[in-house]
């Protein structure tokens, strides 16, 4: 005998989506690396073309954009290192300025020790090269004049040729080897002074002061003769012998050496 039973129920098929799921995430895991695609360094690609570059500019930059940054980098670095050691030379040379100002105030028992302090450590300056004539007018003052020499030497060799102070430290060491009684040392000074214009006449009439010396007449009027003008050249500023002889009486007086020289 059978027993009745309710009506069959019907079955839904189910679908599993772990396998889908689980295939989805391997591929995605950390284990399952993709090609990586570097960013390129000019993202925008027409911010090239706003900035109106011809194309082959564009084409060029584009292909190496990456030497086109190091090189930029470069520059700007370059920039910023020169402005950093232009600010570092203003402080440098404010600090120099105040070390001599101080130095120049001080009593005579220390004002040569700060004045060398200062051209030891800031030489290279425009205030160390003041300091170093200073120390050479004081070492003239006590009648030391090698040490000025050696002074005023160690100033020439940091000066430009070109510098307005050149003629002026050939003139102070040509007269104190003059007055030294070192004649050669003299002349060869003077001879680098006559190259400045404003100074030949002066170093020609030096010149020819050391050759009367020395007894050599013939080179003294040569000498002098160029001072004034009258040795076949034109005098300072192109001007003529006789403009530049009007009431000058150290002109007259090398006029009077010459003639007392040919006599």
């Amino acid at each position: 005998m059978t027993g009745r039973s309710g009506p069959a129920r019907a079955v839904t098929p189910t679908i599993s989506l772990s396998g889908r799921k689980e295939k989805t995430m391997s591929e995605q895991s950390a284990f399952n690396r993709q090609p990586l695609q570097e960013a390129p360094l000019l993202a925008n690609p027409g911010l090239l073309d706003q900035l109106g570059l011809p194309p082959k500019v564009v084409r060029f930059l584009r292909t190496h954009q990456r030497r086109a940054w190091i090189i930029t980098g470069c520059v700007i670095a370059l920039i910023a290192g020169v402005s950093l050691y232009g600010s570092y030379i203003d402080y440098r040379s404010g600090k120099a300025a105040s070390a001599l100002a101080e130095a120049m105030k001080a009593g005579d028992d220390q004002k040569a020790e700060l004045l060398g302090k200062v051209a030891a450590d800031y030489g290279s300056t425009g205030a160390g090269v003041w300091a170093k004539i200073e120390l050479a007018r004081l070492a003239l003052a006590r009648g030391d004049a090698d040490a000025a020499i050696a002074d005023l030497q160690a100033v020439r060799k940091e000066t430009p040729k070109e510098s307005p102070l050149m003629p002026l430290l050939l003139f102070k060491l040509a007269a104190l080897h003059e007055n030294k009684k070192d004649s050669e040392q003299a002349l060869a000074l003077y001879t680098d002074l006559s190259g400045f214009k404003g100074f030949a006449p002066r170093a020609y009439e030096a010149m020819g002061r050391i050759y009367e010396q020395q007894g050599n007449k013939e080179r003294a009027v040569e000498m002098y003769q160029k001072s004034l003008g009258t040795d076949g050249t034109e005098g300072e500023e192109g001007a003529e012998p006789a403009a530049l002889g009007a009431a000058d009486p150290d002109r007259e007086m090398i006029q009077a050496r010459i003639k007392s020289l040919q006599d």
